[in-house]
């Protein structure tokens, strides 16, 4: 029982991304106020329950327009849950019946993260599949003028966020690309924000390819409105979102112009101990406890996410590891990707082995920029501002090359 428990500890350390709880509480710009603001919020988990329970598809989907007003009680009737969705809004207003359950379950969930309030129009609906039902948001961004280079279309990236995260807690890149005039297309993984399946849990990584893939092949279809079916399209992944975009290209090939990949999960910080320590402590429990400040400095993002996060995940269920390891060993090799790829590191990450896994990537794609913040930990976007100067700009630079 004693070296279960050390395998134990190391599993702490490796997976849930908690080495150190140095936090930074200066020039904190990610989550300032967020806290004292989700005080105020309707939205909790039987709202998060409700929203996600009555997600539409993505072609008919949920519509926001215009700023995010506060949605009053979130109360409704067994009668109003059971009535037909009002028609689409047309102009300017958050529905045609903006007091209707489902709006004001959806402004409940985008207040109370503050998600696209930098959009000109909101969408939410969900993609169905082998996976079950993910969920889907839609920004469009205010300039509605900005087009890519050499195309009369409005860019368009899809977002992926990483393990135990989801998609509102990352409402500052999101929001960041809006402003750059992209529309943005991000995605709740399985398990995750208000996606089907076991909270954290994933039977295979094909089943994040998988996702990815429906998400494409709706707005190829011209099913996403506000995209162009023929838009430009690029890629940003996160820790276990960005190994959902290598295992996308894996399985269905080379859908995006350019990815961002965002300390990405390929191999764990200290893989060899994580690896024996997944095997040891699956025999004797179930799931891990999450610990959140080792993955960042940001004193306002770990307040927040532990205290003010109804869809967030505080364990980590072994099974996911056990599909992560299969993972890693399937895909120890793979085929040449000729896509440009930005690469943003860590230099403090104790979740992944930035080391390791630059030299994985800078072997499998003939076009890697390698980009390094030297005292950044693991969730890069959510550190403060100045342990990632640039990050925008530098993103925004890189998808616009053609």
């Amino acid at each position: 029982m004693k070296w279960a428990s050390l395998f134990i500890a190391v599993m702490l350390v490796s997976c849930a991304g908690v080495y150190g709880r140095d936090v930074v509480t200066d020039g904190n710009r990610p989550f300032a106020g967020a806290a004292e603001r989700a005080a105020d919020s309707s939205f909790d988990g039987d709202v998060a329950g409700r929203l996600a329970a009555m997600l539409p598809p993505i072609d008919e989907p949920i519509e926001i327009r215009g700023g995010l007003r506060d949605t009053g009680p979130v109360e409704a009737t067994p009668g109003e849950y059971a009535a037909p969705r009002p028609a689409r809004p047309t102009d300017g207003e958050p529905g045609d019946r903006p007091s209707s359950v489902l709006d004001r379950l959806a402004l409940s969930y985008l207040r109370h993260y503050r998600l696209g309030e930098e959009a000109a129009v909101r969408r939410l609906g969900r993609v169905t599949g082998t996976f079950g039902d993910a969920a889907v948001f839609a920004f469009e961004p205010p300039e509605a003028d900005r087009r890519a280079p050499g195309s009369g279309e409005r860019p368009a990236a899809i977002y992926l966020h990483g393990y135990l995260d989801h998609s509102a807690m990352n409402r500052y890149p999101i929001g960041e690309l809006l402003r750059r005039g992209y529309t943005v297309v991000a995605v709740d993984l399985p398990g995750h924000g208000l996606s089907s399946g076991e909270r954290g849990s994933i039977d295979d990584f094909s089943d994040y390819g998988e996702v990815i893939e429906a998400v494409v092949r709706a707005i190829r279809r011209g099913e996403i409105a506000g995209i162009a079916a023929d838009a430009p399209l690029s890629a940003v992944g996160h820790s276990t979102g960005a190994a959902a975009i290598i295992e996308h290209g894996e399985l269905y090939g080379a859908a995006f112009d350019r990815i961002v990949l965002v300390a990405p999960l390929v191999r764990l910080y200290a893989f060899p101990l994580a690896r024996v320590g997944v095997r040891i402590a699956s025999a004797i429990v179930d799931a891990l406890p999450r610990r959140i400040s080792g993955s960042s400095s940001n004193e306002r993002y770990v307040e927040f996410a532990r205290e003010h996060d109804p869809l967030g995940i505080y364990e980590a269920p072994l099974d996911w590891a056990q599909a992560y390891l299969e993972w890693e060993e399937r895909r120890r090799e793979l085929r040449e990707g000729s896509t440009p790829v930005l690469l943003l590191q860590a230099g403090r990450d104790t979740v992944v082995d930035t080391g390791y896994n630059t030299e994985f990537l800078r072997r499998a794609f003939t076009h890697l920029e390698v980009v390094e913040y030297p005292n950044a930990r693991h969730s890069l976007f959510n550190e403060p501002e100045h342990l990632r100067e640039g990050i925008y700009e530098r993103i925004d630079a890189f998808f616009r090359l053609r």
